[in-house]
């Protein structure tokens, strides 16, 4: 499951540039609307869950964000900490 930030800040409030018509956001256009709207530094701090093998989603919070790797540090429930790119991952906001 793919979604923006539920933050206030999501512009036009058109759903459609968002979700397919099956329920699933398009990659490409989360991509490009993350890149447009959201500073990466803006994620920090953020509840989210990621997917891991077998479709099995983990919640965790966004801690941190390098600038320099483009790769958001993610601390896990459990206490593990794994950085991404975030746009590379399949995640739900939570």
């Amino acid at each position: 499951v793919y979604s923006a930030p539920n933050n206030g800040d999501a512009g036009n409030g058109d759903d459609n540039e968002w979700v397919s018509s099956d329920g699933a956001l398009i990659m490409q256009q989360f991509r490009e609307t993350l890149k447009k709207r959201w500073a990466p530094e803006a994620l920090v701090g953020r509840r989210l869950k990621v997917r891991w093998a077998k479709g099995k989603f983990y919640s965790g919070i966004v801690s941190s964000f390098d600038p320099e790797t483009q790769k958001h540090t993610v601390t896990y429930n459990d206490g593990d900490v794994r950085s991404y790119r975030l746009e590379k991952k399949v995640i739900e906001w939570i």
